[in-house]
């Protein structure tokens, strides 16, 4: 760029970086401006001997902080399999979310390297169906929610659908199953194993209530 010469202020943005830096102008020449920046990718695997998950994933950045991400030190969020993003030096914790299921990872980010990381979700499948008055159920709203209730007396929800018969992938652990149709509802417990698929059927009957999460 041509400018006279003076005093600038000039903002660099590289991947999640930004580096504004102070310079001085008083004839041609070049600036340096120090990122201070190394790289890092992402991929995930659903378990010990699955294969990397190639499907879109949602990765949120964070900087790292004791107890978990904190939504006030959110970097950036990308979306896809194998993203590589540019970052500052620094430590991060990196949630991945994936189908029904998501994992963090505390990454370290050195200048001028490019490192590689692979989360293993410790995962299974469940392979859910429901059927009403002996016929299969196709109008179906099914939810997956944690066990334990929250501090507002509630199951989170972890998983919403209006498919017939999904296949969601779920962390190793135990879930509530629940499936409405109409009037008709059904509610199971379900186990999920690491590497294995847990098929679960549903008979949904009229009158039955069943856990709503939040």
């Amino acid at each position: 760029a041509d400018l006279v010469p003076g005093h600038y202020k000039v903002t660099v943005t590289m991947g999640l970086a930004t580096v504004t830096q102070q310079v001085s102008v008083d004839k041609a020449g070049k600036q340096e401006i120090v990122m201070n920046t190394g790289y890092a990718s992402f991929r995930m695997i659903p378990s010990n001997k699955g294969k990397v998950i190639d499907e879109k994933i949602t990765w949120s950045i964070f900087r790292f902080t004791k107890g978990g991400p904190d939504l006030n030190q959110k970097v950036g969020e990308v979306v896809g399999p194998n993203p590589q993003v540019t970052l500052p030096a620094g430590y991060y914790t990196v949630r991945g979310k994936y189908d029904g299921v998501q994992a963090d990872v505390v990454v370290e980010v050195k200048p001028g390297i490019g490192y590689k990381y692979t989360v293993n979700l410790y995962a299974g499948k469940a392979a859910l169906s429901a059927s009403a008055n002996g016929k299969v159920a196709k109008d179906v709203t099914w939810k997956i929610l944690k066990t334990a209730k929250n501090k507002q007396g509630v199951q989170d929800v972890l998983y919403t659908s209006s498919e017939p018969s999904p296949t969601v992938t779920l962390r190793e652990g135990n879930y509530i199953v629940t499936a409405q149709s109409g009037d008709m509802a059904a509610e199971a417990k379900l186990a999920i194993a690491e590497g294995k698929t847990n098929k679960l059927k549903l008979d949904l009957k009229t009158g039955v209530k069943v856990a709503s999460g939040s």
